[in-house]
Parts: structure tokens; sequence; C-alpha cells
């Protein structure tokens, strides 16, 4: 296990973020609260994000410091929860009259906010809303701080029309440096945006050293399949639902274990009971983090048969991956672009197969050979486990973002 870096001096890091948990134990992704939380041992953190329904104003949990902007009445405020901005403005069009409150109700505590601390670092997750947050409010401010955007993938590969793209450069080129969560994002911005400066690879963590960890001592249920994952159009759950009747033909058992939420729901439960496998197909909800490691650990097979969306969105990274293979898991992942580094670094384990986008013969194949080989055997991952424990685990990633921090602060390049 790598030893933490040690920061030389404290800073005051303003943190801005549309997902973020709205309370202790939410199932909605808590990446950003884990890295800002890891991060407030050696530094000032303060976040702003979204205030939605029935959260508080102002809170601190685990020394950070939380701000929460109002950006419709609270009924209203379903902007973000239940799949993220993107997949809900998507599905109801409705909620793109919430944009232009959102981005503005978050400037404005963000300039009030960053006024009062004034930050050494203003780091933004994600380059749509928050980078157009992050930019105006440092055109506001006398000797501005350094920015950071991190995007995560949905930002990057959606919203690229003429307009946006034009969009995202300038906010781009008023960045400090941007970081990204995959290697397959890097090359995406070469490509698409033909930005080739300022981008490193840091990708968000998982806890490999504590939690998400192999327990060889749990038997695992031979016939239980899972997936967990927001329930959007680019994780492609529909893909193994239309795969699961073949699988039953060969292994009659078989069950299907769903964790997650999201506006896709109702259609994939329609989808289920159009199959008649309903009876097969559990939909669990979105759970908490800590309490997903039981099912990597019990479970005969993770399958995350992510696709590119018809937006253009895909995964940036895909962490429940790696959640999975730390908890010594036997996957079948799609040829997805998001997770061609993983692919490549558990190459050649029989535990895990990939098969094709889309390809539900490919997905009830590799599924049920894996149930047939757990019949005789249990699964070993030792080296692939430390490969993942180490280049992605939260200690790695704090690492990362504590030598940015470092390398940025007083930076004011972009100072106005």
């Amino acid at each position: 296990m790598r030893e933490e870096f040690i920061p030389k001096a404290r800073k005051t890091i303003l943190v801005l973020s549309s997902t973020y948990p709205r309370w202790i134990n939410d199932h909605e992704p808590n990446f950003v609260h884990e890295l800002s939380k890891r991060v407030a041992k050696y530094h000032n953190v303060t976040v702003i994000s979204p205030r939605e329904k029935n959260t508080t104003a102002r809170e601190t949990v685990d020394e950070v410091c939380i701000y929460r902007h109002r950006y419709a009445p609270n009924t209203l405020s379903t902007l973000i929860s239940h799949g993220g901005m993107g997949a809900n403005v998507k599905r109801n069009l409705w909620k793109w009259v919430l944009l232009p409150t959102f981005i503005l109700s978050q400037m404005l505590l963000t300039y009030r906010v960053a006024r009062k601390i004034r930050p050494d670092i203003i780091h933004a997750h994600w380059i749509i809303p928050q980078g157009i947050v992050a930019i105006c409010v440092k055109a506001l401010i006398k000797n501005s701080p350094a920015l950071i955007i991190t995007s995560h993938g949905g930002d990057l590969y959606t919203f690229n029309n003429k307009l946006f793209k034009k969009m995202k450069l300038y906010i781009l080129s008023k960045t400090d440096a941007i970081a990204v969560v995959s290697p397959a994002m890097k090359d995406y911005f070469h490509n698409e945006l033909t930005v080739r400066d300022k981008i490193s690879i840091l990708p968000m963590g998982v806890d490999t050293e504590e939690q998400f960890t192999p327990r060889p001592e749990i038997l695992r249920d031979k016939n239980q399949v899972l997936f967990v994952g927001r329930l959007v159009e680019k994780k492609g759950l529909e893909y193994l639902l239309m795969a699961m009747p073949e699988i039953l033909v060969h292994h009659p058992m078989a069950t299907l274990l769903i964790i997650g939420d999201g506006p896709y729901k109702d259609a994939l439960k329609r989808i289920t009971k159009d199959l008649a496998i309903d009876e097969y197909v559990t939909f669990l909800g979105g759970l908490p983090s800590q309490d997903l490691i039981r099912y990597y650990r019990e479970s005969s097979v993770f399958v995350a048969p992510f696709v590119t969306a018809g937006s253009g969105d895909r995964e940036g990274l895909g962490l429940v991956v790696i959640e999975a293979l730390s908890c010594n898991c036997p996957m079948v992942v799609s040829q997805n672009e998001s997770l061609r580094e993983i692919r490549a670094a558990v190459s050649g384990n029989k535990w895990i197969q990939s098969v094709p986008e889309r390809n539900t013969t490919a997905i009830s194949s590799a599924v049920s050979s894996t149930l047939e080989s757990l019949k005789g055997e249990q699964p070993l991952f030792t080296e692939q486990h430390r490969l993942v424990s180490e280049q992605y685990s939260w200690t790695t990633a704090t690492n990362n973002y504590l030598i940015t921090y470092d390398q940025y602060s007083g930076a004011n390049t972009q100072a106005t």
C-alpha cells in the first residue's frame, strides 16, 4: 500500500459539484465526497452542491464544509438525483427549464463563499455546468484562484453540438488543469476537441484497502447474476435482461439482482415483464456504497454491459467494475471504450470475459460459461487484485490530487 502524499502547506480548496451525497449513507454516487474528505486531512475543503429534496442548506461532514444552493422549490428539486443531470433532462424535457436557475444559484453561492474563504484552488467536477460557474466566479474575484476541472465522462461525451463544443473549448481555455478519469477520455479530448495540453489522467478511487476486499471463505451463490449501476441508457442493462431467457435455458435456477435507480427503471421493468422473466429478476433499488460489498462477494458473476448511448454518452471509467474486481467477483464486461484499460490489465484471466456491445448472445454465453465453471472451483484474482488496489485505490487517487493541488496553487495564470 502506498503512503499518502503530505503537502507542504495547508490550502483552501473550493469544490463545485452537481452530484453529491444528499445525506449520510445516500445511494447517490459519493466519489466527490470521498475525495473531499480525504483531502480534508491536509487542506480546508468547502463543497458547493445542489440542494435536492429534503437536504440541508449547510452542514459539515467528515471535516468537509458543505453549502447547498436552492435552484427550485423543494418538490421540483429533482434535476440531479435518480440518474444524473444528463439522463434526467433527456427523459424529462421540462427539466431543461431548471438549468438556468441551477447555474445562476450555484454561481451566486459560489461567489459568496469564495469571497468569504478566499480559496487557493477551485476544483470543478464536470465541464458543464460547473466549469461555467467556475470561470464566471474567477472573473469576479481579485487575485483569482487556480482552476482545476475534472471531467467524468457524461459532460465530455454529451452536449456536442456546435454551440456546446465552442462553450467547452472556451471553458477549457480558461482552465489551469484538466483531469480525466480514463485514457479513453484523454483520447477523446485529443481527437474530438483537439485539446492536447493541460490534461492529466486522474481516476477517482475505490476503497480497495479496507472495504472492497476479497473474502475467499465466503462461498459464491452459484446462480446469482449481479448488476450495479444507475438505470440509464449507457449502462446497457436492457441487453443483460434480453440475455436472461437464454441464460435460464442452461441454468434454470439463475437469478438476476439489479442494484441501482434511475429514470429508465420503469422501462426496464416493462422489458422484464414482457420477457416473462420477472420472477427471476429482483430490482433492489439504490444502495449505499458500503452495502454493495456483500453482493460482490457472494454473487456468481457481475455483468457490466456498458454501451455508447444514442446521445454519444458513455462511461468515463466505471468504478463498479473495479469494486467487483477488488472483491474477486467473476465478471462479464462489454468492449465499451471506457473499460479498455481495465480489460487490458486483467487479460488472460478466465474469470473476466469481454463481449461486444449490445450482443445478447455473447452475454448469455459468457454468463452461462461462468456459472458452469463455478460448479467446480472458486475464482482467484491475487495478481489482478493487487494491481487494481494500487492503481485505483483511494490512497493513489488522493495522492494524485494532492500533488496536483500543490502544483497549481497560486498559479493565477487566468486571473483578471
